[in-house]
């Protein structure tokens, strides 16, 4: 079914219009009681504090940028350190108050510890050889890559305990956790997402809040002690309560609550000693809690704010019950091959157990699509223009990456080079970034091209933007990729394969289509017909078939461009519907492109089902 025509189903209308109306109905109601935007200016941001270290000493910075999890300058970001037992529980100032006195910082693609009386250590940021582990942090599992035995000797050492510490680094393809999202109270924030921060990415605190809690103490407390990243001047104490949204720059920051102390305020960032009496104490005494934020619902607009929308979805979510059946699984084949091509038009990794990840399949450092060549001016180079990229294998091992071409010398060069620049790269006329893996790989390309060109190779890093492939096709969903040309993950089957060949002087194998996972023991061209489909915990998502274009001619095991077969043959009997040429145009469809639903991890011989 065209995209385009699902609006001419029945039941699809009526979920559409149902949706519709709710939503209608909920964007009237904000709209009614929010009244316009304006902007007042309350203060000015006199510190920039980052605690990369979870408990650990903060790094003053004078500029950040604000992310989704935080701050961060350079390689720090905040709280994407942590320090656990060797059961993976969380370890912070609150039992190892000697903690606020470690230092972690980064250069260079490595992290040096530093504390009183020890001597420095530097380990690399990344160690993707290096476990990852499963920690306990607030009632939540997170994960978090092992910094390896130099770290944990280190930490144990340190601290000067019998038990064993361990570093871990949140990296960015990790699942972040919801530490609002089982509070029945607070389900505008169950999208609210952290590392391994307690609460929130972001903590603000005024100057004139300190000063006023320190005119009551016998000894005056800096910022550090209550570990705020952002520190707001010019504004009366306790300011800060009030402002439910601030614009700072171009950042725009939502309040979520206020931060409630504990006994960990009582540990001096100086000497890393823990009272156990002030300032908590005289918090307690003085100000209390003026509004519990579980009390946020009886305020008339928050009340009548979350009642229309809690109508509205409520509304939705019956219309969605009652027009749904329920799912049936039909196996439909098996997974007989799964491919992985880091680099786009490179030649193909068969592996026999991938993750499914939302940009597509990963197999320790590979990961499909994500490297790219490119000209001096950032243009994407692919096997339509350089046929004999094919024949150019990309691998990973111990955090470096290996060329190999024919009648080329091997050549090893690092995964991360945080020095080198990022490219701004063209693809598909949609701008995305690439870090520049360097001269020697830019050189090696170079030569085995052959021509008086530059060429250079780039790597997709996992914090870099996204490219949104389908921007310009309102009709079908949002599908954001890295380098692949349309989506994450190309599925075709064996018997539409052999079909093909059967037609084919010479017979093609599924390497020249470069699908991800090719499935066997099903009808040729089954797959057409799979709009949503389960292997193993995955659910993929049809998004389009695949048209093809002249690439299909290179012969991988050559290189060679005919620039005819098996595209004719294809054209004259795989064409779309007249009503999908503004799609398609006039390229055949071979093979069918998904989205990740829910990630997972496949293995050949998984049995695949189609979900009706």
């Amino acid at each position: 079914m065209n995209p385009r025509e699902l609006v001419q189903n029945q039941r699809s209308a009526l979920l559409l219009g149902g949706a519709g109306a709710a939503l209608l109905g909920f964007g009237l109601l904000v709209r009614h009681l929010r009244r316009p935007e304006k902007l007042v200016r309350v203060g000015v941001v006199s510190k920039l504090l980052i605690h990369p270290l979870k408990s650990g000493k903060a790094v003053s910075v004078a500029v950040a940028e604000c992310r989704d999890l935080g701050l961060k300058h350079g390689g720090l970001q905040d709280r994407h350190w942590l320090v656990v037992t060797d059961e993976g529980r969380t370890v912070t100032g609150r039992q190892e108050p000697r903690l606020v006195l470690v230092s972690l910082t980064c250069q260079g693609g490595r992290v040096r510890l530093s504390g009183p009386d020890m001597e420095d250590l530097q380990v690399p940021i990344h160690q993707p050889e290096n476990p990852v582990i499963s920690c306990r942090l607030m009632d939540n599992d997170v994960q978090g890559r092992d910094c390896g035995e130099e770290a944990s000797r280190w930490l144990s050492r340190y601290l000067g305990k019998e038990k064993t510490f361990r570093l871990v680094h949140f990296e960015p393809e990790m699942r972040t956790r919801r530490p609002l999202g089982s509070d029945p109270l607070f389900p505008i924030f169950s999208q609210h997402e952290v590392a391994y921060s307690d609460l929130c990415p972001v903590m603000l605190l005024s100057e004139a809040s300190l000063r006023d809690l320190s005119g009551r103490l016998e000894k005056g407390v800096t910022a550090e002690r209550f570990r705020p990243n952002i520190v707001i001047g010019d504004c009366e104490p306790f300011a800060e309560d009030s402002w439910e949204e601030i614009q700072i720059g171009s950042v725009r920051l939502q309040r979520l609550m206020s931060c409630d102390r504990c006994v960990f305020t009582t540990v001096d960032p100086e000497t890393g000693v823990i009272s156990r009496k002030e300032p908590l104490q005289t918090l307690k005494s003085v100000f209390g809690c003026k509004m519990n934020p579980r009390e946020l619902v009886q305020n008339k607009r928050s009340a009548l704010l979350l009642g229309g929308a809690g109508a509205a979805l409520l509304g939705f979510g019956l219309l969605v019950r009652h027009l749904r059946r329920p799912e049936k699984l039909v196996r439909v084949g098996v997974v007989s091959k799964l491919l992985i091509h880091p680099l786009k038009s490179g030649k193909a990794v068969s592996v026999a157990v991938a993750e499914c990840r939302d940009l597509g399949l990963k197999h320790g450092e590979l990961q499909d699509r994500h490297w790219l060549v490119v000209t001096d001016d950032g243009h994407m180079v692919t096997g339509r223009q350089e046929p004999r990229l094919v024949l150019v294998s990309l691998t990973c091992q111990g955090g470096r990456v290996r060329l190999s071409g024919p009648d080329m010398e091997d050549l090893q060069v690092p995964i991360h080079q945080p020095e080198n620049p990022v490219i701004s790269c063209r693809v598909f006329e949609t701008d995305v970034q690439g870090r520049d893996c360097g001269g020697e790989a830019s050189r090696w390309l170079s030569r085995y091209l052959g021509g008086e060109r530059t060429f250079r190779l780039v790597h997709f890093e996992p914090e870099m933007r996204t490219r949104c492939s389908t921007e310009n096709e309102p009709f079908f969903p949002r599908c954001d990729v890295a380098y692949p040309d349309v989506g994450p993950v190309m599925l075709l089957s064996e018997a539409s394969l052999q079909d093909l060949s059967g037609r084919l002087e010479k017979g093609v194998t599924a390497e020249r289509f470069r699908p991800n996972i090719v499935i066997g023991d099903c009808e040729p061209f089954a797959e057409d017909s799979w709009e949503e489909i389960q292997i193993g915990s995955v659910r993929l998502q049809r998004l389009m078939s695949c048209g093809r274009c002249v690439f299909t001619t290179v012969d991988p095991e050559t290189g060679v461009i005919s620039r005819k077969e098996p595209l004719q043959t294809l054209k004259s009997y795989r064409l779309c519907k007249p009503s999908e040429k503004h799609i398609y145009k006039s390229s055949p469809l071979f093979g069918q492109l998904h989205t990740v639903k829910r990630t997972g991890v496949l293995h050949v011989g998984d049995a695949v089902y189609k979900i009706s």
